[in-house]
């Protein structure tokens, strides 16, 4: 169980990108080498996949506080996607981020968990037991919404040393953003 109750809370301004397309491929050897072909995995779009994982990896450590440990136990996670707006999505009726180019949320929210594993935030992302994940386009500062790309992240831990339940930050759609 996490020794620490206290939430970890911060936001990531960059633009959000999606883990887990794959691209495979097979090396050639040339005929006199002596090599046998391989089987080859990668990411797709693995430089922008970097830098954003990165900018999640940075902030998660910036935000941990003095002396953090990393959350042990069982976690409730809340991630809020601000991805980029295209211009048809300014004019009309409201839009939503759900054309093939927005990025599937299981994909975007895996880039987000793997990159909090890298951070130390915690052990491992099976830990989370309870996930909340929004995906909309940025909003106004009037709104008080994320104004700018990115992902507003929430770690809590779900239990407390004792093991009851801990008071849950109250998340209403769109209050993370």
């Amino acid at each position: 169980m996490s020794a620490h109750l206290t939430p970890l809370l911060f936001t990531v301004v960059a633009v959000p990108k999606p883990q887990g397309s794959k691209r495979a491929f097979m090396t050639k050897p040339g005929p006199d080498s002596g090599k046998t072909p391989k089987a080859v995995m990668t990411d797709s779009d693995k430089e922008p996949l970097k830098a954003f994982r990165e900018a999640v990896r940075g902030s998660a450590i910036n935000a941990k506080p003095e002396g953090f440990e990393p959350f042990t136990g069982p976690l409730t996670v809340v991630l809020a996607f601000a991805l980029h707006k295209p211009k048809y999505a300014e004019r009309g009726p409201r839009q939503w981020p759900i054309k093939k180019t927005a990025g599937d949320i299981d994909k975007l929210t895996r880039s987000v968990l793997d990159a909090l594993t890298d951070a130390a935030v915690f052990g491992d992302d099976g830990q989370v037991v309870r996930l909340i994940v929004d995906k909309d386009y940025p909003g106004t500062a009037e709104s008080g919404m994320q104004t700018s790309p990115g992902v507003r992240v929430l770690v809590q831990p779900r239990y407390s040393v004792t093991g009851e339940d801990t008071p849950e930050i109250t998340y209403e759609e769109g209050t993370l953003l």
